[in-house]
């Protein structure tokens, strides 16, 4: 028997991909609130300082759009990354038992397929594993490594040896 634990994001990536553009949406609306309480939306309203240098205005309002940008999604890396989990996959000859969710799910030999989605079929760049097992999917995100951390066995690691069971 080998087990090997492995660590992946809780979050799907579905979640992430929600949380970019509503992180985005989110950041449209601060660069106006921005450009709103500085007076310059209007030329007519705006402050003198911008009515005769309207040259810094328009750097102001073109340098606050991906600085607000870059802002959320930093926010979110952040978040993102921080929803890691553990599980655990236990590895026998004829079957293996993944420990997922506080769930225990039994593997028999050619009962699984693994799908690996990688960077170049997604808009993220976090390798994605799909497992079909039983009528049922799951889906392993890769999470972050965190430099001088020592970790256990990777994702793709632990599904390379979850490969010996699939049909």
């Amino acid at each position: 028997m080998t087990e090997i634990i492995f660590s992946y994001n809780r979050l799907s990536h579905r979640v992430l991909n929600f949380m970019i553009i509503v992180g985005q949406f989110i950041s449209l609306i601060l660069v106006w609130l921005f450009l709103y309480f500085l007076g310059i939306t209007n030329y007519e309203t705006a402050p003198a300082f911008f009515q005769e240098n309207p040259d810094i205005a328009v750097w102001i309002i073109f340098l606050s759009i991906p600085f607000f940008m870059l802002s959320t999604a930093f926010i979110i890396f952040k978040f993102w990354s921080r929803k890691e989990d553990k599980a655990c996959i236990r590895l026998w000859k004829e079957y293996a038992i993944l420990y997922y969710r506080g769930e225990e799910i039994m593997i028999n030999k050619g009962e699984i397929s693994i799908e690996q989605l990688t960077s170049k079929k997604k808009a993220i760049f976090y390798d994605t594993y799909i497992l079909k097992i039983q009528k049922r999917k799951i889906i392993f995100d890769k999470c972050i490594l965190k430099k001088g951390k020592k970790r256990e066995k990777t994702l793709s690691f632990a599904m390379k040896k979850l490969l010996y069971y699939t049909k």
